[in-house]
């Protein structure tokens, strides 16, 4: 949960930092939607929303993986 944490700060201080390694963020993203804990899936939901809203045009592609992750979960 601390590096979500971590990445929201990143985030907020420069979003064009993740254009370089926006397919790897995400992928961890998606990755993360597995944990068991109600509360990461939540941080990863918001902090994946932040990201796009941030960077709209660059995130759709990178972001598929993440939100079948989440939309798995909606079903729980």
């Amino acid at each position: 949960m601390r590096l979500v944490e971590l990445l929201e700060l990143c985030l907020e201080q420069d979003k064009f930092q993740f254009l370089p390694q926006l397919g790897n963020v995400c992928s961890a993203l998606a990755r993360s939607t597995h944990d068991e804990n109600p509360e990461m899936k939540q941080k990863i939901s918001s902090f994946a929303s932040q990201l796009a809203v941030a960077l709209p045009e660059k995130c759709g592609h990178f972001m598929k993986t993440t939100v079948d992750g989440l939309t798995a979960n909606l079903g729980h």
